[in-house]
């Protein structure tokens, strides 16, 4: 939301925390008591809750995020009513399917391997994690064990745990297969002063940095490889992002986002990047609207002079954020509304940060930390 309010868009949005501080960008639909669905994951309440939106919002064009994105029954139903700026059901289909994700990695020369992967469940789980192809955050990941009576039914699939540092890749597609990489950030993953649990999304740095150094030529071409054969073979167009393991001289691919992504908050505040606009321009093309340009609407992006992050705080009780106004000074996002519950574990909110480099970045953060966990 900030990021169109930014760029001078009239904004409306579901939240499913109903946060503080997305009010100051635009109007939200309903109240935090209305997003059961989020959890229990039938997301047709979403477009109820855009039905109570002021009359002028109700036709505009909509963007579908995570994990909703997902549910093509609501994208196609959302189409009937309003531009929807999310690829076509069929592409996001593809890209969350795991055969696809095996042929657009097959290791050898191409440099990019995928882990073993399954639907059924191994026999032996040692070393195995167990996904939901419509979880996002991390929510729907979890160590196997011999207990576990996880199946497929639910979208449920089994991939073997690979070390390494994570990244996420940010690209941009237009029509007639093409792609750009626009920018690698690295993840946050297990930080303990946060109360990070493992495999929970807890933020990223920007641009990424693996074992101290830049991710390497060889990798970048990789990756910029693989987003060309993604695009080329799925149809994508506008921004998605896939995730990655980097270990050593090894890249093993995770997963394929058909939407934009956290990566892309980080790298769209480094460069002054429109979003919305510029997946309103992909869409253009892709339909091969008249007068829809086939340059590109971001040029090849300079390294930032500086680096940016964001961690997400996670709640180690039951509380309650007061004086909202002083965590948004101090660049903290995602504001529990005042009188909300968080409960121990959830996310709290996410603070910001930017400087010479990774390291600065981060102590700036784990100070904010430490004076959140203080006051609260």
């Amino acid at each position: 939301m900030e990021n169109a309010f930014s760029h001078g868009y009239k904004v409306a949005a579901v939240d499913a925390f109903n946060d503080w501080d997305a009010a100051r960008f635009g109007v939200l639909a309903g109240t935090a008591s209305a997003f059961d669905f989020f959890k229990t994951g039938d997301f047709g309440g979403v477009l109820k809750e855009y039905e109570k939106l002021p009359q002028g919002f109700r036709e505009d064009p909509i963007l579908f995020c995570a994990p909703v994105e997902y549910d093509c029954a609501i994208l196609q139903k959302a189409r009937t009513q309003r531009d929807v700026l999310n690829p076509k059901t069929r592409i996001i289909e593809k890209c969350r399917d795991l055969s696809f994700w095996a042929e657009m990695a097959p290791g050898g020369g191409e440099g990019i391997t995928m882990p073993e992967t399954s639907l059924a469940k191994p026999k032996n789980p040692y070393g195995w994690i167990a996904k939901n192809l419509k979880s996002a955050g991390g929510t729907g990941i979890a160590r196997l064990t011999v207990d576990d009576d996880m199946c497929n039914s639910n979208g449920i699939y089994y991939q073997r745990l690979v070390e390494g540092e994570s990244i996420g890749a940010v690209f941009l597609s237009m029509q007639d297969g093409r792609s750009r990489l626009i920018g690698i950030a690295r993840h946050i993953t297990g930080e303990s002063l946060f109360r990070q649990k493992e495999f929970l999304f807890g933020g990223m740095v920007y641009p990424a940095a693996v074992r101290g150094d830049a991710v390497d030529g060889e990798t970048l071409k990789a990756i910029e490889r693989f987003g060309r054969a993604v695009s080329m073979a799925s149809g994508m167009w506008g921004w998605w992002g896939a995730d990655f393991i980097v270990n050593r001289n090894k890249v093993y691919f995770l997963e394929i986002n058909p939407r934009p992504t956290a990566s892309l908050e980080l790298v769209a505040i480094a460069h002054g990047l429109d979003i919305v606009g510029i997946q309103a321009q992909a869409m253009a093309s892709a339909r091969g609207e008249t007068g829809a340009a086939r340059k590109w609407p971001v040029e090849l992006l300079p390294e930032p002079e500086e680096h940016f992050a964001t961690a997400v705080i996670y709640a180690d009780k039951d509380i309650r954020v007061i004086d909202q106004q002083r965590w948004f000074d101090m660049w903290a996002r995602d504001i529990p509304a005042e009188g909300r519950t968080v409960k121990k574990g959830e996310p709290a909110l996410s603070f910001y940060s930017k400087g010479p480099n990774a390291d600065e970045c981060m102590l700036e953060i784990r100070e904010k930390a430490k004076i959140f966990y203080e006051g609260v």
